[in-house]
């Protein structure tokens, strides 16, 4: 654990404070977005994807709301933020089999944002570790299963969602050859195989599992802290700009910045209720309607 240690104590609680808010926005605007406002149109998989909206999804909406409202009340942080923790758990379970992948992540990191008490330094400290260990096994992993499963060593996956997904399609079509993007899209068509004949893709399908296991090695040796955190940050944006996993992009990025000296979370937080704000009105068809941002 102590790999991970802290090297800015002076904030630590504060950290531990905002991270806690921003999650919970996160899992409040998550549910407002995919159970409350457009119901079905979730990218998740199950049979509970493309039902109407019901009363547990609001109930959870307005638990969580309560929760993050409660946070910002001196002495109620911590109690809060454990009510977050059960409520989580629970939603993680009901909403089997479409449960998303992050929703578990955030379980463990409410737990972890809560379960300690706030007036102890040891304590904030073994906090931020666990949280920065989460992040570092969730990136370490993620590389290993690419590795395992094969899928990446000729590209064939990002091949395939070139094929597939226009937003990968848009975000290498400034770097493929026009001839080889064609060829790529067509391959929706006859069903592959799905194999690129332009190299450079290859080589960047390879890098992403490498990155993902090596950087992780740098996030938790203090020297390399800093640099690994900003590629870590400029990867995730790359990867988000073509899968456009919103609220995993979101715990990504706030986890990475528990590796940066500084109250970065804190300062950015009147950024992510603004932005988050902005989401849940196009959600809503205020503003924008029928904009896609999945």
């Amino acid at each position: 654990m102590a790999l991970a240690g802290d090297d800015q104590p002076q904030t630590r609680g504060s950290r531990l404070e905002a991270f806690q808010r921003v999650v919970l926005l996160t899992v409040v605007a998550e549910l407002l977005v995919h159970r409350v406002l457009s119901p079905g149109s979730t990218f998740e998989q199950g049979a509970a994807a493309a039902a109407p909206v019901v009363l547990s999804d609001v109930l959870l909406t307005l638990g969580f709301s309560l929760c993050l409202l409660l946070g910002f009340f001196p002495g109620s942080a911590r109690p809060a933020g454990i009510l977050a923790a059960v409520l989580a758990a629970f939603a993680a379970l009901w909403y089997l089999p479409a449960t998303a992948n992050h929703s578990f992540l955030m379980v463990l990191c409410l737990f972890f944002a809560a379960a300690v008490d706030r007036d102890e330094p040891a304590e904030q400290d073994l906090a931020l570790q666990a949280l920065r260990w989460c992040w570092v096994i969730v990136f370490f992993t993620s590389g290993v299963q690419k590795l395992v499963y094969g899928l990446y060593f000729r590209g064939e996956l990002l091949t395939y969602m070139i094929a597939h997904e226009d937003t990968f399609a848009n975000l290498f079509g400034a770097l493929i050859p026009v001839d080889e993007l064609t060829r790529i899209r067509a391959l929706a068509e006859t069903g592959g195989p799905y194999l690129s004949e332009w190299s450079p893709l290859a080589l960047m399908s390879n890098m992403v599992w490498i990155f993902e296991i090596v950087a992780p090695v740098f996030l938790l040796l203090k020297p390399s802290r800093s640099v690994a955190a900003v590629l870590t940050l400029l990867f995730v944006a790359a990867i988000e700009f073509g899968a456009r996993e919103l609220f995993f992009g979101v715990m990504a990025v706030n986890l990475t910045l528990l590796f940066f000296r500084g109250d970065w979370i804190r300062r950015l937080l009147p950024a992510y209720f603004l932005a988050f704000a902005l989401l849940i009105l196009v959600a809503a068809g205020v503003l924008w309607p029928g904009f896609e941002f999945f």
